[in-house]
């Protein structure tokens, strides 16, 4: 687990903020088991310590407008936990807040064990829906439901702009940074992309991780020193160890950071691949002639269920599914 893993777990932080005997126990033991995780449970402890201070009743107020559309749900699931928990309560509350929207920074004041330790490291993470950074030297940054990357809050001129990024992300990297050098790199659990002036995106997942170039250069390093140069719609992904490259269409790879899937007399066949991509599904069409079909269509960027509904209406086919298999015959 990472550290982000243990913060967010509502058990840790009952254990961290002492509210639950039950889960106290469970993570005492746990860490005795893992002493290996001391160093990450440390991390995540001080995560949670920072996010449960207590909040005045004017930035409560202030809060509260900046969700105001939700903030209904918000209060209504707050008020159901039991009242001597205030502490552990306002984290839950906080969670919520970043459920809709609101970008949670996680911590910024620990040490990172990959810096030297004279740098502080700035964690951001997304929650319910993709999040827009904006990063200190002019480069944008959309992170996937529950992905985060770890970075100095502000590159000085001689530093290279890096990242750690945990889960998915769509990069847009300024060619002449605002701060820092050109030299922008971003590392994930399978190795590192070299950037300059590029717009990219990385699915950093230990099954099927993959980059996918749609603007610039850039070139992919992995862990076990297999190395190769990326041009526009090029992915690279592992197969069986092995490093692959493959043209694609790199914007269908790209459309789960807006805020609809908007398709303009577009075939089956395209459709389906931006679906896979956005939403992690694995589609299967039996008839091959219904792939050659155009459809104009949009729909809300978190319901692909209702474009597939739409598509069976229309060409009247049946929709199965298991999990993230979707067969359509």
């Amino acid at each position: 687990m990472t550290v982000e893993h243990y913060a967010s777990n509502v058990s840790f932080q009952a254990y961290c903020l002492k509210t639950d005997e039950e889960a106290i126990q469970y993570w005492t033991n746990y860490l005795k088991e893992h002493p290996d995780q001391e160093d990450n449970i440390k991390q995540a402890k001080k995560i949670v310590e920072l996010l449960s201070l207590q909040l005045s009743e004017k930035e409560i107020l202030i809060e509260k407008e900046k969700i105001k559309p939700h903030f209904i749900e918000i209060a209504s699931a707050a008020k159901s936990q039991s009242s001597s928990n205030r502490t552990f309560n306002l984290w839950r509350t906080m969670a919520s807040m970043a459920a809709v929207g609101l970008l949670v920074i996680a911590c910024t004041t620990y040490w990172f064990s990959q810096q030297t330790a004279d740098k502080i490291d700035y964690i951001t993470q997304s929650f319910s829906e993709p999040t827009k950074l904006e990063l200190s030297d002019g480069s944008t940054v959309f992170l996937a439901t529950n992905a985060s990357i770890k970075h100095e809050q502000t590159w000085e001129k001689n530093d290279d702009r890096e990242i750690w990024l945990t889960g998915k992300a769509f990069f847009d990297v300024r060619k002449k940074p605002l701060v820092a050098n050109d030299k922008f790199i971003v590392h994930t659990s399978q190795g590192t992309v070299e950037v300059l002036g590029t717009s990219f995106t990385i699915d950093d997942d230990k099954e099927n991780f993959e980059v996918i170039l749609e603007t610039g250069k850039l070139a992919f390093h992995s862990n076990d020193q297999q190395s190769v140069i990326l041009e526009p719609d090029d992915k690279v992904f592992f197969q069986n160890g092995t490093l692959k490259k493959e043209k694609v269409n790199a914007s269908y790879y790209s459309v789960w950071k807006e805020d609809q899937l908007i398709f303009e007399d577009q075939p089956v066949s395209e459709i389906v691949a931006t679906l896979e991509a956005s939403f992690d599904l694995n589609i299967k069409v039996e008839h091959q002639e219904l792939l050659k079909r155009k459809v104009t269509a949009s729909i809300p960027k978190n319901d692909p269920e209702l474009l597939l509904q739409a598509l069976s209406e229309i060409y009247d086919i049946q929709i199965i599914r298991s999990n993230k298999n979707i067969t359509l015959k």
